[in-house]
């Protein structure tokens, strides 16, 4: 019995020892060793070293990285939107050289209704707030769009408009605490100038955008400077100027009876010319905001993507107002 398994054992290794050189002719057959170095391997991914904290195959940072980078692929895509639609905005906002009015004189707040059908509606205001304490004379200066290449320069004006004449025409000039509307329409009155106590007598007849701020007289006031005392002393004439609005010419029939020398007064007084020979002399005769009149008969700034620079009379740099 014992010889008997002895040999079945013995075949058994010479079977398995007969296998094993198939196999390995095959394997020479088909590259060997050569063949091995360009297969990937029973791995798709070689396990990291032993001791290191890799992992094999995917895990959960993989997954938190890759949607980072795909978040940071749709931010750079939305960049390089923004980047294109804004392209000739961002290129215009240089400010260049700066002046030395820089931070002194500067644009207060938008343009309004650029674009406007009516170039007297379209307007932009720059203030003197400080910095200095000596007036800077605008006059010269320059409104320049960095988009549309449209420019404009700032004109002379009147401090006081005349009425009926032409007005001197003068530099204007900012103290600090002014500020001017620059505006693109032509002028009512045929100039730019500095609105004052009077220049509400102009709105009768024309219109004015923005409207004037200033006191307007009240024209029972104005009959403390009737020249006349015996008309300063008249009820009738009190009585009927006290029924008149305040900067407004007289156009109506005169009621009788009535003073002839009300109706003097009334006629020379309560004018503009004679508001301004009665009050040039107050101390708040002069308003702070000038109207500036570019005298155009179309917008001059477009309605939205717009850059605007306030140039000085050297080409630096003032301000820059984009919208």
């Amino acid at each position: 019995m014992a010889n008997g398994g002895g040999g079945n054992a013995g075949n058994d290794l010479l079977f398995v020892i007969l296998v094993l050189v198939v196999l390995s002719i095959v394997w020479l057959a088909t590259g060997g060793i050569e063949r091995a170095k360009n297969e990937p391997g029973f791995f798709l991914k070689p396990p990291a070293p032993l001791g290191s904290d890799a992992v094999y195959g995917p895990s959960f940072s993989d997954g938190v990285e890759g949607t980072a980078r795909a978040v940071e692929n749709s931010f750079s895509e939305t960049e390089r939107e923004l980047e294109r639609v804004s392209n000739e905005t961002g290129r215009a906002v240089e400010f260049g050289s700066l002046s030395p009015y820089h931070g002194m004189v500067h644009f207060r707040g938008g343009v309004s209704y650029p674009g406007a059908s009516n170039p007297a509606d379209e307007y932009i205001e720059i203030s003197y707030d400080g910095g200095g304490e000596a007036r800077i004379d605008i006059t010269r200066w320059r409104l320049v769009s960095s988009i549309s290449n449209s420019s404009v320069v700032i004109p002379q004006g009147t401090r006081i408009p005349q009425s009926g004449a032409v007005s001197f025409q003068e530099d204007i000039l900012l103290s600090p605490g002014d500020s001017a509307y620059i505006i693109s329409g032509r002028s009512p009155i045929g100039t730019s100038f500095l609105p004052n106590k009077c220049t509400s007598y102009f709105e009768q007849y024309q219109s004015f955008y923005p409207r004037f701020n200033q006191y307007c007289p009240s024209s029972v006031d104005e009959m403390a400077y009737a020249q006349d005392q015996t008309i300063r002393n008249s009820n009738a004439c009190y009585d009927y100027v006290s029924s008149l609005s305040s900067c407004k010419v007289h156009t109506g029939i005169y009621p009788q009876p009535l003073p002839s020398g009300c109706q003097y007064f009334i006629e020379n007084d309560l004018t503009y010319t004679g508001c301004v020979r009665n009050h040039k002399s107050d101390a708040d005769f002069l308003a702070r905001d000038w109207r500036v009149y570019l005298a155009r008969d179309s917008s001059l700034w477009r309605d939205r993507r717009e850059v605007l620079k306030l140039v000085d009379a050297q080409g630096l740099t003032v301000d820059v107002l984009t919208y």
